[in-house]
């Protein structure tokens, strides 16, 4: 086969043509093995440890020969500071014996996980390591190898052996794997050039069909700039200002994303891998989520067909700002990973909805086709990003029916349910099996011991379940201040007008609406069944409240009888207005916890330094803290929620969290005294004042004890 410059010449021509086409191709075949093995397979040391040791710097030493000896010639070095942190180290010549050297004075560290990194997917395992004579102890436990030196150590060290030859072995490999590949690829294009010329064309036809859909859909850059305008302005609070929550101070020092595999949202580990290095930070995660929230918003009105007049405008902060919205975007990290979740979520029901199984007929039960296939990659990555999502999804097929049986009766015969539903439920099934299928081998190539998902299902009893799912849902409904810390007696009313609406339709025209209504009413609080009933979900997991709202809302406002409408507009402007007051003691909730938080802080450094008249920021401070400290103020707190919720109080007091917050807002040299030492530590405490009487921060031993309360945290029970 000659290439297509050389057509219509002589084959002396094409032939010469076809070695120089060859030729190429081993030349790219040769460069790209090159490159992987050079640059791409060039192997790193990785350590997750925990350490005391005051910032300064890490070496690690390789050796040219087996039997030779150390060499600063062959050194990486990194920094290292106090606290947990990933120690990486480039490995350009490595025999099998490493040398690290991490301080020149005593130290404690604990070391979660040794890797040798060769590419990010193949990782290899280091368990056994030895120290130098000034190393005192090395234990092992199921958390990670704690390693003490001794109290007049001045060069600690610590041996590692590594197999160089697998490495090498595992570096060729893939090496060759890849430029193997390269030469596959192109000489599988030079024999069937023609077939991959259709193929591209054909796939060049397939984006241009798309093109024309998207464009049937008319979007249109000045409605999604009203929509992310006014998300701005709901959520202006949280943008401009940094509002901790508990658990941002662990994600704000964590060392690796893969916490987001071990619970089973591999969409947050990419999104915090290669966007988010950093997850605790305000203003850009609050602009991406606006803008995702309004392109998914702009998704679900051409799902629904609805025409974009002054009701979608005056119903967009129910489905943008709703109370749930505020209690799972707490937490930073958690921001973008639920807008991608909405975005996803919606532009999933948007392919479904093209295929109309609602009003046709003659759409058959297919097992698969391409709508299918796109719908279960979308919810694959809606899922990993919560699983909850998939009950968005199902809320939204679900409001798709209530819709168009409302809105289009003549186009609806009761039988069409049962198809619908199997329609839908073949999407959700391919979601799943999409979903959990990534899940799997991101679990096989990071493999963890603990699992998030696994404590949420329960053996329950299915009667105390069903029982619990719908007091939750009454709850939920009727804006009871169980659900929202404030009572929203406004969506209750708003709620029974909805229902009743439905109720209405069902009877004079099709019972699949009352079916599906329930269905819609009752399918955000699905997960509930397995895992336990009432309150065995936190209040932030139902995402597909805004959406049920704002459906319901729709209802009651797109009456045709003058006097229904005017009453029914009257009910969703006090929602709206209920809503906005709710967001506002929340806000003020969770500045006054700032405020409270910041202020202690302060406090006990301020009374740790007075404790010791050599105390000094430059070193590492042994602490240890006795109880915790409530807030008590007026306004709400919501179960379940970590809204105005203390640092120093969360958990029932935990010493890590409260450093690991002052840490963060700047005092950086505290470190929580071993576990042992806390059980040891309890009798002095109980002689001890109560913060912030005097007495009640001390230095002894070589620590500071501080006591905050009378009853213990759960370190410190006996």
């Amino acid at each position: 086969m000659s290439c297509e410059s050389c057509y219509g010449k002589p084959k002396s021509n094409q032939r010469l043509c076809l070695m120089k086409e060859n030729i190429l191709i081993v030349c790219s075949s040769i460069i790209t093995f090159l490159i992987m093995y050079m640059f791409i397979t060039s192997p790193v040391l990785d350590i997750d440890l925990s350490s005391n040791i005051k910032n300064g710097t890490a070496y690690l030493y390789t050796k040219k020969e087996l039997d030779g000896g150390y060499s600063n010639n062959y050194r990486s070095e990194t920094s290292i500071v106090n606290g947990r942190q990933n120690l990486k180290f480039e490995l350009p010549n490595y025999t099998d014996n490493l040398r690290l050297d991490l301080a020149d004075n005593p130290f404690e560290i604990e070391i979660h996980k040794i890797q040798v990194v060769v590419i990010p997917f193949v990782r290899l395992s280091i368990y056994k390591f030895s120290g130098s004579s000034q190393v005192k102890a090395i234990n092992y436990n199921p958390e990670g190898i704690y390693v003490v030196t001794n109290e007049d150590a001045t060069d600690p060290m610590l041996f590692f052996d590594v197999d160089a030859r697998y490495i090498d072995l595992i570096r060729l490999s893939i090496s060759c794997f890849f430029g193997l590949g390269i030469l596959v690829f192109y000489k599988l294009i030079q024999f069937n050039r023609i077939k991959f010329i259709y193929i591209l064309d054909q796939l060049e036809n397939k984006m241009h069909g798309y093109y024309l859909e998207v464009k049937k859909y008319r979007f249109k850059l000045s409605e999604f700039g009203t929509y992310f305008v006014m998300a701005f302005i709901f959520h202006a609070f949280e943008i401009s200002n940094l509002l901790l929550s508990v658990d941002d101070e662990y994600s704000a020092f964590r060392v690796t994303p893969e916490a987001w595999l071990n619970d089973g949202r591999w969409t947050g580990f990419f999104i915090e891998k290669f966007l988010f290095v950093q997850p605790t930070m305000p203003f850009i995660p609050n602009l991406i989520s606006c803008a995702l929230m309004a392109l998914s918003y702009m998704l679900i009105l051409r799902a629904h067909v609805l025409t974009r007049d002054w009701r979608v405008y005056f119903l967009y902060p129910i489905y943008v700002a709703f109370p749930i919205l505020w209690f799972i975007n707490e937490f930073y990290g958690n921001m973008v990973l639920v807008a991608v979740g909405f975005f996803m979520t919606s532009l999933a029901i948007l392919v479904f909805s093209k295929k109309n199984y609602i009003a046709k007929l003659t759409v058959r039960i297919q097992l698969i086709n391409t709508n299918i296939l796109i719908s279960a990659i979308l919810l694959a990555i809606a899922i990993g990003a919560y699983q909850s999502f998939i009950m968005l999804f199902l809320a939204y097929s679900m409001g798709l029916y209530v819709f168009n049986a409302i809105s289009s009766p003549k186009k609806i015969l009761d039988l069409y349910i049962l198809r619908y539903l199997v329609n839908v439920g073949l999407y959700v099934m391919y979601g799943l099996i999409t979903y959990l299928t990534i899940n799997v081998f991101l679990k096989y190539l990071f493999p963890s011991n603990r699992s998030y998902i696994d404590g949420f299902v329960k053996n329950v009893d299915l009667k105390v379940a069903v029982a619990g799912t719908i007091k939750t849902a009454f709850d939920m409904y009727s804006g009871s201040p169980s659900i929202f810390g404030v009572s929203i007696n406004s969506l209750a009313v708003l709620s029974i007008m909805a229902i009743s609406i439905i109720i209405y339709y069902g009877t004079v025209r099709h019972l699949s609406i009352i079916l599906s209504g329930l269905l819609l009413l009752l399918t955000p609080f699905l997960l509930n069944i397995i895992t336990g009933g009432a309150d065995s979900l936190p209040t932030r997991s139902y995402v597909a409240i805004p959406y049920v709202v704002w459906l319901m809302a729709l209802f009651v406002i797109s009456r045709k009888k003058l006097l229904s409408n005017i009453v029914g507009l009257l009910i969703v402007l006090i929602v709206l207005i209920d809503m906005m007051s709710a967001l506002g003691s929340y806000a003020a909730s969770t500045q006054i916890g700032q405020l409270h938080d910041r202020a202690l802080a302060d406090s006990l450094y301020e009374r740790i330094a007075d404790s010791n008249p050599n105390f000094s920021v430059n070193e590492v401070s042994p602490i240890d803290i006795y109880g915790y400290k409530s807030i008590q103020t007026v306004y709400p707190t919501v179960k379940t929620s970590t809204l105005g919720a203390s640092f120093f109080d969360w958990d029932g007091g935990n010493i890590y969290r409260m450093l690991s917050y002052m840490k963060l807002i700047g005092y950086p040299n505290l470190q929580p005294v071993r576990a042992t030492q806390m059980k040891e530590n309890i009798e002095e405490f109980k002689k001890m004042n109560v913060w912030p009487s005097t007495g009640s921060v001390k230095y002894i031993n070589g620590m500071y004890l501080i006591k905050l309360s009378v009853n213990p945290d759960r370190n410190h029970r006996d």
